[in-house]
């Protein structure tokens, strides 16, 4: 943990593997040893308000590789398109994992369209990361859970 932010540094090398686990006996380069960095896509997010410096946004994701661009794109749609907090969250997403481009049905057309004309090879068969939030709204704080993976926020 961090002693000047508070922050808890994720310390796995392979999420929540140990070095005794099935999936480091296949992958045994990602064992723990000194001056490794772990696999983990992970990338929880806490927002501040910029004046006030009270934590405005936290997310964070789950689903392997395409987290980083979920939580991403969740942050950018309420932030910066001013969607709501569960449209921001339920939002269709795209993602670009090697060489496909996933994109969720309802994806926009138009961005779909623009992507093939850049040779994206473009397929709708694929799960996506999930997400949670909760932000600050004046006094409220409201959380959102991802509903690709039946996620409901506490109390329903």
């Amino acid at each position: 943990m961090s002693r000047s932010t508070g922050i808890i540094f994720n310390d796995q090398m392979c999420d929540f593997s140990g070095p005794n686990s099935v999936l480091n006996e296949v992958n045994k380069n990602n064992l723990i040893k000194p001056d490794k960095r772990p696999l983990s896509s992970k990338s929880p997010t806490i927002i501040l308000d910029k004046d006030s410096r009270q934590v405005k946004m936290v997310v964070g994701g789950a689903g392997g590789t395409n987290i980083t661009t979920s939580v991403a794109q969740v942050i950018l749609d309420y932030l910066f398109f001013d969607y709501d907090l569960q449209q921001s969250v339920l939002e269709p997403r795209v993602q670009v994992p090697r060489n496909v481009t996933n994109i969720e049905d309802k994806f926009d057309e138009n961005v779909k369209h623009g992507l093939k004309l850049k040779n994206h090879n473009i397929d709708n068969k694929t799960e996506l990361s999930v997400v949670q939030a909760v932000v600050r709204q004046g006094d409220k704080i409201c959380a959102e859970s991802d509903k690709r993976n039946y996620g409901f926020p506490a109390g329903y």
